[in-house]
């Protein structure tokens, strides 16, 4: 049996869906069931250009916001991701099940393809489920888009214990510092290093009784000036603005 239109964007049973509220970016208008990316840590619809260097794809909008007359934040979007959902196949770069269980890029807000053919210069959507000549099973991965290289491994820092007064180290050219607190459960009082403008680092927890907390105001800019605790496996995602390090994703257990 023939995919009909009507499916696009329909959720497939049996995978895991994880929300979250992120800020819209200026001038965007956001419509319900669009694939959407974080790009300089605001959210902006899939078919845009991103002007940052590494945009963050695997979102999906779970609701309509109009934030074209606004500036960025001034209205909030919730998206999730981790979820299977249906996308139309590329014409002019079609996914085929060569590419099953591989990682295929997003080409508008509600179509994929194989390498970079969309204005989107290919990012990130998620891993190729299923596929025929005019659609796509896609689980979305918000938190596999990787910087630099997506297909490389990422580039695992030294574990660093600290205490709340401990500078965390973010120098070399690492993807992923892991950190602990030093003793139990700390919150830094101390910046963050200067960013460098672009740069995405994920900060990642390693031990649940000695949780690391990055509050909103240590050089960091996070989403709703959160705190982020981080546990064992928790991460911070945070890219360089200037030099101040803006949140754009997190990954945190509750409870």
């Amino acid at each position: 049996m023939a995919l009909s239109e009507s499916m696009v964007r329909r959720f497939k049973p049996g995978a895991r869906a994880y929300y979250r509220t992120l800020p819209v970016a200026a001038g965007q208008e956001i419509f319900q069931g669009s694939a959407c990316m974080v790009d300089n840590a605001y959210l902006k619809v899939g078919s845009q250009a991103p002007t940052s260097m590494n945009p963050i794809g695997g979102y999906h909008a779970m609701e309509e916001v109009d934030n074209s007359g606004g500036v960025n934040g001034a209205k909030s979007c919730q998206v999730s991701t981790g979820e299977r959902r249906l996308y139309k196949n590329s014409a002019t770069a079609p996914v085929t099940a060569a590419y099953l269980q591989k990682r295929i890029r997003l080409e508008d807000d509600d179509t994929v393809c194989i390498g970079s053919s969309g204005p989107e210069h290919g990012i990130f959507e998620g891993f190729l489920d299923d596929t025929n000549t005019d659609y796509c099973w896609v689980t979305l991965d918000a938190e596999g888009a990787m910087p630099s290289t997506a297909s490389a491994a990422p580039k695992i820092a030294a574990t660093q214990t600290l205490a709340a007064d401990g500078e965390l180290d973010l120098s070399g050219d690492y993807d992923i510092y892991p950190v602990a607190g030093d003793g139990g459960d700390i919150t830094t009082t101390e910046d963050l290093p200067d960013a460098t403008d672009g740069r995405l680092v994920i900060i990642r927890g390693t031990d649940d009784a000695a949780k690391y907390t990055i509050p909103d105001d240590v050089n960091t800019e996070l989403i709703a000036d959160q705190s982020a605790p981080l546990g064992d496996g928790d991460e911070l995602w945070l890219r360089g603005h200037a030099t101040v390090w803006r949140e754009v994703h997190r990954s945190i257990k509750v409870g």
